[in-house]
């Protein structure tokens, strides 16, 4: 047999061997799952007392996620203090159109903000609203993982379609342990909580 013909018959072999531990390994490949902050915001806390309302009509301006938190990839902090990537578990979607839809909701139901229109509507209002995430992590130094989420919140003036002064503005975190259903109801949670203490500090300027 040339040499040739052994090595062929060599490689065969290694690759039947390997086709062979692949299909009976007792180990399956983990599967990458995705989660999301429920737009509807269920955990928002309806407000019961009157407050002074800080404008007719607002349009949800920018909502940023600071890096390195803007990815769809988990950002998670390890026991060892290390910031990595969770390979297995991802937003279905970029942070910042998670937090959009949800911000809107929380904007609608806090109630001091009149008519709240997305960032699309051609309506003319009186304010613009933006959401700023400096904090979007899974913290995995406890034994019991914890989703984290910081936020601001800025409402400005708006006359034209040009924005002005800064008439009111406020900022909220929150942390909530991750339950066995998964990520989506944790995160969800955080989200609401963080965004109404914020608007909870949104007292407003006098205009």
């Amino acid at each position: 047999m040339t040499r040739a013909g052994v090595f062929s018959r060599i490689f065969l072999s290694a690759a039947a061997c390997a086709a062979l531990c692949g299909c009976f390994s007792s180990k399956a490949p983990a599967v990458r799952r995705t989660w999301a902050i429920d737009g509807s915001l269920p955990g928002f806390p309806a407000r019961t007392a009157k407050a002074r309302q800080i404008c007719k009509s607002v349009k949800t301006g920018s909502v940023t996620v600071a890096a390195p938190f803007d990815a769809q990839d988990f950002t998670v902090r390890r026991k060892s203090g290390e910031w990595t990537r969770d390979p297995y578990n991802a937003f279905v979607s970029s942070p910042a159109s998670l937090a959009r839809a949800s911000f809107e909701t929380a904007l609608a139901a806090d109630g001091r903000f009149g008519k709240v229109c997305n960032r699309y509507s051609l309506a003319q209002c009186e304010a613009v609203a933006e959401l700023h995430m400096t904090d979007l992590s899974l913290d995995a130094t406890d034994e019991k993982p914890t989703v984290r989420v910081a936020l601001s919140v800025a409402v400005l003036k708006c006359q034209g379609g040009r924005t002005g002064e800064t008439i009111a503005e406020g900022k909220g975190s929150a942390a909530v342990e991750a339950g066995k259903d998964g990520y989506t109801a944790a995160w969800t949670e955080a989200f609401a909580q963080a965004v109404a203490a914020a608007l909870a500090e949104t007292g407003g300027k006098k205009k």
